[in-house]
């Protein structure tokens, strides 16, 4: 890799040993990616905040890090593992003070109080063409796909390295022969809601490793559709973009998708409604206001049978509460959380809980990777759960 004399002095600590560390860890993904130099980049988005993944090792580190360390692009970061402004009572105390610790080290670096895995619905929108450095797969997949920037899946430490130099190695998903379709599903099925594209998607992850999927035989996925279809593909491989293709492909390889394998996918992946030990949690990736008002609509004037979460960013509560969603959904015995993730966190066990059930694949995903009895469920039959 080639790097500039002002990078070969900030590799070398001249500006600091935070900063050379940073470059330190671009040089060795670009060596990985076979990149042939550093670029600019617009904007970061750094994973790494859920104290139920991060430990104190992690929270060791990035106290550390952040005494020197300062971002120099506008830098979002992924939710926490708890609410930390409004915790509830089953939060152990010794958790909610390291992820509060967490939180502080990231804010002292000059990261915006996001904590969403949805940046690029209010607080990290880049124009389309940008390039960036985004972890958190599902939200760089999306921008890929549909915002049309570039950005290849970082991890937590290459995203915070980008956040801190402004950089990122031209490689990977940066360059536009990796954009271009190297696998194809051809969809045989009909796609009734924004979890039965998410199933295709998560079918096709699981048979390839090509940067790009092409999707042939459904149209265009609207923003719900397009959320499930990115984390679809980010939970089950490598992939980093899909796009839409109007025709089969030439030269690359196809799988066909039949209606029969998307009854079956779902059924493997959902499972009995039960009340007893059960709890809900919505919302992976986060909520937006449309899926807000969506079940707002449904369970208004009924209540919720079983602990039920809904998970978003602290921005878009903020815009629900002045349109009355948030009214809405509590009076409906619904918890909404601010900025938190219980999909990688112990809810079940703080809560005693024995089944969960989710509208998102990519949750179900990582919770049965835990053992958790998760099971997948449209909103309609997560309604069914209020009475």
């Amino acid at each position: 890799m080639h790097l500039t004399g002002e990078e070969e002095r900030a590799l070398d600590g001249e500006y600091g040993e935070a900063l050379g560390a940073a470059y330190r860890v671009l040089v060795a993904v670009g060596g990985l990616l076979d990149a042939p130099r550093l670029i600019p980049v617009k904007s970061a988005h750094v994973s790494g905040v859920n104290y139920a993944n991060m430990g104190d090792a992690g929270l060791e580190f990035l106290e550390e890090f952040s005494r020197e360390a300062r971002v120099s692009v506008p830098t979002t970061v992924n939710p926490c593992g708890v609410d930390v402004w409004s915790p509830g009572p089953y939060i152990p105390g010794s958790f909610l003070e390291k992820q509060r610790r967490i939180v502080d080290a990231y804010l002292r670096m000059g990261c915006r109080e996001s904590f969403s895995c949805i940046p690029y619905e209010s607080e990290n929108r880049p124009p389309p063409g940008s390039h960036v450095s985004w972890a958190e797969s599902s939200a760089s997949i999306y921008a890929n796909s549909i915002l049309g920037v570039w950005t290849n899946r970082e991890s937590g430490l290459s995203a915070l390295a980008s956040a801190v130099t402004g950089k990122t190695p031209e490689g990977g998903i940066h360059i536009e022969e990796n954009r271009r379709p190297g696998y194809q599903l051809i969809v045989d099925a009909r796609l009734d809601d924004p979890i039965d594209y998410g199933l295709a998607a998560y079918y096709a992850a699981g048979k390839t490793s090509a940067y790009t999927i092409s999707f042939q035989g459904i149209p265009e996925p609207g923003p719900q559709a397009a959320k499930q279809m990115a984390a679809a593909i980010g939970a089950a491989g490598s992939s980093s973009m899909f796009v839409i293709s109007g025709e089969r492909l030439k030269g690359v390889d196809v799988d066909v998708f039949s209606g029969e394998q998307l009854s079956r996918l779902r059924m493997e992946l959902g499972g009995p409604l039960e009340v007893e030990g059960s709890i809900v949690i919505l919302g992976c990736p986060f909520y937006g206001l449309e899926e807000m008002r969506s079940l707002s609509a449904m369970v208004e004037g009924r209540v919720a049978r079983v602990p039920t979460f809904l998970q978003t960013s602290k921005s878009i509560y903020g815009e629900a509460e002045e349109l009355g969603l948030v009214d809405s959904l509590s009076s409906s015995g619904v918890t909404i959380l601010k900025g938190a993730c219980y999909t990688l966190a112990p809810i079940d066990r703080w809560i005693g809980a024995d089944h969960v059930y989710t509208d998102s694949i990519k949750a179900v995903h990582y919770m049965r990777m835990r053992r958790i009895d998760a099971r997948l469920a449209s909103l309609r039959e997560i309604a069914l759960l209020f009475t």
